[in-house]
């Protein structure tokens, strides 16, 4: 009784595998788009002055999310490795002063880790 749950469990986890990655991929890229976005200096709400780097740096991270695939022909081990240097990334980023005094940043930071995690 018990391999039998297990057995419908891990089936109906691996069916919806492929939604859960397109979820959260979309979820991490949309946060990456807003962030540039953000760093654009075209935000009228926010008085935050135009960072040329941190826009581009996050445009290139939204690039670096959206080229993962989750694809059977490539190994699990070389997505698995480059999801986590995406997180690493964003770990990093968290450091940059700009960053660091802004806690709606590091929310958002921290649900794209989270989106990564789940992928």
């Amino acid at each position: 009784q018990l391999e039998l749950r297990l057995k419908n469990l891990v089936s109906r986890l691996l069916k919806s595998k492929h939604q859960i990655w397109n979820n959260c991929q979309a979820q991490a890229t949309t946060i990456m788009l807003e962030l540039s976005y953000f760093f654009s200096g075209e935000h009228s709400l926010n008085n935050v002055k135009k960072n040329e780097g941190l826009m581009k740096w996050f445009a290139s991270m939204n690039e670096e999310i959206q080229s993962l695939t989750y694809d059977t022909n490539q190994h699990v081990t070389i997505t698995g490795r480059k999801i986590q240097l995406c997180i690493r990334a964003l770990e990093d980023v968290t450091k940059f002063d700009l960053i660091d005094q802004s806690i709606q940043i590091k929310s958002l930071l921290k649900e794209a880790q989270d989106a990564l995690h789940r992928m």
